[in-house]
């Protein structure tokens, strides 16, 4: 694209922005055009019924003064004049005369008669009384305030053409100083080079490619980055905000394709396994009994193993999604422990558990049985890393407003580098145990995707040789 093309983009921005400007301005001189000449005439039509008063006072007691411009003419003589509305004398002072107005030329006056503006020739008008005769119809000039009044307006007038004048050009100019970083930012974009996911090879084109060029952005090219960092503030935040973003997009999209690539080597190993012993079956393990129940039996813990998988991943896209369903109630927490002690000892009888608890009550808000399958995540997690006979140790505390369910082993320890990572979604502290465990590396990832719907947290303590302490924190009810 040509350089003219790209001021063209630029510059139509620009004059957007400025003619809207510019209206706005128009409308705001309208309006002040539109009450200077309301007040103006209300000042006029006062000054002119102040000055009649005062006239007509000053005749009565003069009748042979002659007063510049005054007339006492006959009553008759004001159904040529225009009346003027009675709500514009409203708030009259006391002294004026409670009778209708007028305005009207009046060209029998020698000081106007030459006057080729028929301005100069106006005059207020208002009907006294006259002793129980007929009212008389008195007036004064209008000319020169009006003549005044409107030179006031021809000035305003001429200020605000100046002012929209002026305008034009200096909008014309913010507008691009304004919209200048917003090329650089294009600019920028474009020369973004020899750099993983880079536009290279791309010419500057102009502000109006800039959208193009971002939606251009696909799972190649995640790592591209906007820099402007001498720009405007605003500018510059709105650069940042496009580059979480795509960090953002780059971390769920590689997270994405780590998931997928660990959920299909999870699937291919029982899968395989499944596979080979079929196979053996199809070849002559059918008359074997032998190798037949071995087949079933390992098929059998395989496809167990894939089921909890499916079940474990389908529960964290639910997660995902916003979709898991929290049946929450009161519960004494005290007696879910003790509850999950007992189901423990039953199930496992090669290590010695110890329940140590000084509360009797301690209630929470929480669905039962997720907060029990987080518990017996972590219980899951300490019988596998730890060796027989040893001490495992279930322990309820309270602080603050904290409760803590805390299970301790004495088993191989997780290394300080790896603790966090331990809630990822097929991590393994110890990746050489994982099939002789059986677990698929979700569970933690469960148990802290529990925590965070019922507004909890980990606390993590682990020294390698040593042992894990791991404690569940929910909110005191």
């Amino acid at each position: 694209m040509s350089k003219e093309k790209k001021n063209r983009s630029s510059h139509s921005i620009a004059l957007h922005l400025n003619l809207r400007w510019l209206l706005r301005l128009t409308l705001v001189f309208i309006l002040i055009d539109f009450f200077f000449v309301v007040l103006a005439g209300f000042f006029v039509i006062w000054s002119g019924e102040r000055e009649s008063t005062k006239d007509y006072i000053l005749w009565q007691q003069a009748p042979e003064l002659k007063i510049p411009g005054f007339s006492v003419n006959d009553y008759e003589e004001h159904k040529s004049y225009l009346r003027l509305p009675a709500f514009l004398f409203l708030y009259q002072p006391e002294s004026s005369f409670k009778s209708d107005k007028y305005i009207g030329i009046d060209n029998s006056l020698p000081a106007y008669q030459n006057s080729n503006n028929p301005i100069n020739n106006l005059k207020f008008y208002q009907l006294v009384e006259n002793s129980g005769q007929k009212p008389l119809l008195i007036g004064c000039p209008m000319g020169q305030l009006l003549s005044l009044v409107f030179h006031c307006l021809l000035l305003l007038l001429t200020l605000e053409v100046v002012i929209l004048i002026y305008n034009v050009f200096s909008g014309m100019r913010l507008a691009r100083k304004i919209l200048s970083p917003i090329e650089i930012l294009t600019q920028q974009t474009s020369l973004i080079k020899n750099i993983p996911g880079s536009f290279s090879d791309e010419k500057f084109i102009g502000l109006q490619d800039l959208t193009g060029k971002l939606n251009r952005i696909d799972a190649n090219k995640l790592g591209t980055r906007i820099a402007v960092d001498e720009t405007q503030t605003e500018l510059r935040e709105l650069s940042q905000a496009i580059n979480t973003m795509l960090e953002r997009i780059n971390y769920a999209y590689l997270s994405q394709a780590q998931f997928v690539s660990d959920a299909s080597h999870e699937l291919r190993t029982p899968i395989a396994v499944i596979q080979g012993y079929i196979n053996l079956l199809d070849r002559w393990g059918k008359d074997d009994e032998k190798t037949l129940e071995e087949a079933i039996a390992t098929i059998k813990v395989e496809t167990n193993r894939m089921r909890k998988l499916v079940e474990d991943l389908l529960f964290l896209a639910r997660g995902d999604n916003n979709r898991v369903v929290l049946e929450k109630e009161t519960l004494n927490a005290c007696q879910l422990l003790k509850e999950v002690y007992k189901e423990t000892v039953m199930i496992d009888n090669q290590h010695r558990w110890i329940l140590k608890s000084d509360y009797e009550e301690l209630f929470i808000v929480a669905d039962p049985s997720l907060i029990k399958q987080a518990i017996r995540i972590i219980i899951d997690n300490a019988i596998k890393y730890s060796f027989p006979d040893q001490e495992i140790i279930l322990q309820l505390s309270v602080i603050d407003d904290i409760i803590k369910i805390t299970v301790q082993d004495n088993g191989m320890g997780i290394p300080e580098e790896r603790l966090p990572f331990i809630f990822g979604r097929f991590y393994r502290a110890d990746p050489s145990r994982a099939r002789n465990t059986g677990g698929s590396g979700l569970g933690l990832a469960i148990a802290n995707l529990i925590l965070h719907k019922h507004n909890g947290f980990f606390e993590v303590i682990s020294r390698e040789g040593i042992g894990t302490r791991m404690s569940i924190c929910l909110p005191k009810d």
